[in-house]
């Protein structure tokens, strides 16, 4: 009897052993389920279909296009010397009011309570601030818990790829401070690098890998790239806890200093604070990650640009111009890199995002040495959006309850202008928006009256975005007419 090798889940594997069993054992006819005979069979029948599953699985976690888990696609990352976004801290200011006769210095890494819906968070000062006596400072700060002089080795192997993994989970990757004490006194700072293997030999850097249990580890030199921290070494290092996007938060939350100060000295208010992202999902990974291979280290084309422009940490969309002067010194291609954004997008009222100078830096520092000789390449300052105003007059069954029907409508309509929906130079239709809303339950008839950017008011069949903009939800108006009405 020839194996049938397609037959790979319990159904069809139990009706191939009964095949069987009818051909060796014909004198066997009890099928009853309670026979131990079928109870055997049955058993069979579901080990080898939870070990087929097994084997699927394994093999599918063997490509990115099919690999589910974070640990696979963290090696196909490694692979192709992809580096994941890693987690980042929310940034803004808190104003410190000093009441008394003396300057107060609120030193770095000083901590701060924040509530927020009812949750602490920790907020942290990014810098050193002196606050003048009878005086009110805003002083730069962060969301995260600093941990500081964290020993990661009391004695350095003093061999290369050395390896160490800090002791807390969910650090923000640009926030960490390493240091070596390689005369055995004195503190020598290592310079964190994306890539290690784009550093000079000789250079005292250190790259990170964020493993799937988000541990970070700090990795040190190669055989060819950075230095090896002598041997017996003391290394120690400096990092913040962050809690990504959840530390993004309103004004006026930071109430109090956490590490103490003098009843003359308190918070007098603080800024909103943003920019604070989550490491880089798996699918953000499963997309960005061909890029690698798609540029091969090299800008030549526009796509090159876009492509390594894309690998940088934190950046999810990039477009690019190119204007080609008389001689080759004129040749300029610049960046609009779009960092990564989580639930924020839609909600945001802006209608530009400025984009830091550190990721500025990091764009021009990535890409210029790629670029071919005679081009300079520069980044944007900022990436402005097109806010799409839409009305809509919503027919609702009369079965279906209107409040109801609308809160699903503007949910549709949310998926329209949702972060990963959106592209730069994006072709937007009127027929997209009549589909979106149509496919809601309850929903007879819609009638668009306005479907524009928000400088105009008319109803345009197709809105084309600028090459250099993203769409963005603008003022929507929903009329419901019809349906069952609630309190």
């Amino acid at each position: 009897m020839a194996f049938d090798y397609s037959s790979r889940d319990y159904e069809t594997i139990r009706r191939d052993l009964i095949l069987r069993a009818d051909r060796v054992m014909p004198e066997w006819t009890d099928r009853d389920p309670a026979d131990f005979g079928m109870l055997l069979l049955d058993l069979w029948a579901y080990a080898a279909d939870v070990n087929h599953f097994y084997t699927d699985r394994a093999a599918g976690e063997a490509y990115l296009t099919t690999a589910t888990l974070r640990e696979s696609v963290l090696a196909f990352a490694n692979l192709l010397d992809y580096v994941p976004q890693g987690r980042a801290s929310s940034q803004g200011t808190i104003t410190v009011q000093n009441g008394s006769l003396e300057d107060y210095t609120v030193e770095r890494y000083d901590t701060f309570i924040a509530q927020a819906k009812g949750v602490q968070h920790t907020m942290y000062a990014t810098t050193t601030t002196i606050v003048a006596a009878e005086s009110a400072v805003a002083v730069a700060a962060a969301e995260g818990i600093p941990v500081i002089g964290e020993v990661l080795t009391a004695g350095s192997l003093g061999t290369a790829g050395q390896r160490y993994t800090l002791a807390r989970e969910n650090v923000a990757p640009s926030s960490l401070e390493v240091f070596v004490y390689e005369n055995g006194i004195d503190p020598v700072e290592y310079t964190r690098v994306s890539r290690l293997s784009t550093a000079s030999n000789g250079s005292r850097v250190f790259s990170t890998d964020v493993n799937a249990d988000r541990e970070l580890e700090i990795v040190f030199d190669s055989a060819l790239n950075g230095y090896t921290p002598p041997t017996g070494s003391l290394i120690t290092a400096n990092y913040v806890v962050s809690e990504g996007f959840t530390g993004n938060l309103p004004a006026g939350v930071v109430t109090a200093f956490k590490s103490g100060s003098p009843s003359s000295v308190f918070v007098a208010s603080s800024s909103a604070f943003s920019g604070g992202i989550d490491e880089e999902s798996v699918t953000s990974m499963k997309t960005s990650i061909p890029s690698v291979i798609a540029a091969q280290n090299r800008c030549v084309t526009r796509n090159d640009f876009v492509s390594m422009a894309l690998q940088l940490s934190g950046v999810a969309k990039v477009s690019m111009t190119f204007t080609q002067g008389a001689g080759t010194a004129d040749n300029v291609v610049v960046i609009y890199p779009q960092p990564s954004r989580a639930g924020d997008y839609l909600t945001t009222p802006d209608t530009s995002e400025v984009i830091t100078a550190a990721l500025q830096d990091e764009v021009i520092e990535s890409i210029q040495p790629k670029a071919l000789l005679g081009v300079e390449v520069q980044c944007a300052a900022t990436i402005a959006w097109t806010p799409i105003d839409l009305t809509c007059e919503v027919f609702v069954n009369a079965t279906s309850v209107s409040n109801y029907v609308k809160r699903d409508v503007e949910a549709a309509i949310d998926t329209l202008f949702e972060f990963d929906n959106v592209h730069f130079g994006q072709l937007m239709t009127l027929g997209q928006v009549y589909r979106l809303v149509l496919n809601v339950p309850g929903v007879d008839y819609v009638d668009i009256t306005v479907f524009d950017t928000s400088a105009l008011t008319g109803k345009q069949e197709t809105i084309l975005i600028d090459p250099l903009q993203l769409p963005k939800k603008g003022v929507v108006t929903l009329t419901m007419t019809g349906g069952v009405t609630t309190s």
